[in-house]
């Protein structure tokens, strides 16, 4: 575990941290375990698949820079930085979902324009309907 102590090694656990709860989260709504907290499951799916993609993309740009740098305060803070620019960009795209579809959910006209918690066929997903017609 002591080489995992670096940078892209805090990195990597993080992302298979939240890997780890997306699949745990799957799992449990696949033997329908979840219940009443399907939405909750839901918006918590949809963050940890968000993450896990950001702190890939963290990883790739720091494998990318490279482990040269100028000063030695600089390293002390980038996985700071790296948190929480992946926790954030995850959480608030999750959290402007749900504040929509709390605001909009009494109004059946914007049902079409706004990503709506679906438990049925699909389990406790997000499900993206969008109302195009393409009429020729």
């Amino acid at each position: 575990m002591k080489k995992l102590r670096n940078v892209i090694g805090k990195c990597f656990m993080c992302s298979i941290f939240c890997m780890f709860m997306n699949d745990l989260l799957s799992i449990l709504d696949k033997l329908n375990i979840l219940g009443d907290f399907c939405s909750l499951a839901g918006y918590s799916k949809h963050f940890f698949k968000m993450a896990s993609l950001l702190w890939l993309f963290v990883m790739s740009y720091q494998m990318w820079k490279g482990h040269k740098t100028v000063k030695d305060d600089a390293i002390r803070y980038r996985f700071l930085v790296y948190n929480i620019f992946a926790w954030s960009l995850a959480a608030i795209p999750t959290g402007l979902i749900l504040l929509i579809n709390h605001g909009w959910e009494n109004d059946p006209y914007k049902w079409d324009w706004m990503p709506l918690m679906r438990s049925g066929l699909h389990g406790c997903t997000f499900f993206y309907r969008y109302c195009f017609s393409f009429s020729s």
